[in-house]
């Protein structure tokens, strides 16, 4: 398909359709930096004039070097975490190392009242939860994976 403004007006619904599909999926970032902000503003009128829509509440223009997310991953270059979960979790790890799990669950929760069996236990739930969230997206062979499961593991013995 030829991006130039005289053969898009040209192309058949199918095609419409396919170029639809990719500039929602791709939130137009390839074509901002390609093709600048005017022939982008074509192209949305030519969606728009054969009965298409683009959802605004979905749509965001991105720059190449920002964070791009997608439902909480960054998906760059690979799909991985934000960098803040995984201080998060080295932090929470800390906090039960030096402080025991009593004082690790008061902070995670923020909360001033005696922790329990039920909140201790979910504070080490959602700590392996995250542990494993990582894991799964950054894969089991991970060096920060790793690093994480071995401070954890140090923590229990």
């Amino acid at each position: 398909m030829n991006l130039t403004p005289q053969n898009v007006t040209k192309w058949n619904s199918n095609q419409l359709v396919s170029l639809h599909r990719f500039l929602v999926v791709n939130m137009l970032r390839f074509f901002h930096f390609v093709i600048g902000n005017d022939l982008l503003l074509d192209i949305i009128s030519i969606i728009n004039k054969h009965d298409f829509t683009i959802n605004e509440k979905k749509l965001r223009l991105a720059n190449k070097n920002s964070r791009q997310t997608v439902t909480g991953l960054v998906v760059n270059e690979k799909v991985n975490v934000n960098r803040k979960l995984i201080r998060n979790v080295r932090a929470m790890i800390h906090d039960l190392k030096t402080n025991g799990i009593n004082s690790a669950a008061q902070n995670h929760f923020q909360t001033s009242k005696e922790v329990d069996e039920v909140m201790a236990h979910k504070f080490i739930s959602r700590l392996y939860g995250f542990i494993h969230f990582i894991g799964q997206v950054r894969g089991k062979q991970d060096g920060i994976y790793l690093g994480i499961l071995k401070e954890i593991n140090y923590t229990k013995n």
